[in-house]
């Protein structure tokens, strides 16, 4: 893994990260965080309390990861929703 000049982390597509690599991201390579309980799934992928599912979820993304690609299907919504025209936050947001 090593950073380019901006500080980001190479990307890792195609990767067999997540299986080899639990504990990090499998986007990424960055590391997962953890939670006060420290609770893992079968695979040893850290796990979070989801309120919004009342139930147990694995982590795979880190919160950058997982934000970026939250606000890239924003914008594709919104350019399905508004004929293309993506307001201006969003677009913002994802650079």
């Amino acid at each position: 893994m090593s950073d380019d000049l901006d500080g980001e982390i190479d990307h890792r597509d195609g990767s067999r990260l997540e299986l080899e690599d639990p504990e990090h991201c499998k986007k990424c390579g960055g590391e997962l965080p953890t939670g006060p309980c420290d609770a893992t799934d079968d695979l040893g992928r850290p796990m979070i309390w989801s309120t919004a599912l009342a139930d147990w979820v694995s982590i795979e993304k880190c919160p950058d990861c997982w934000a970026r690609e939250r606000i890239e299907g924003l914008i594709a919504e919104s350019n399905d929703r508004y004929a293309g025209r993506v307001p201006e936050v969003l677009a913002d947001a994802a650079e």
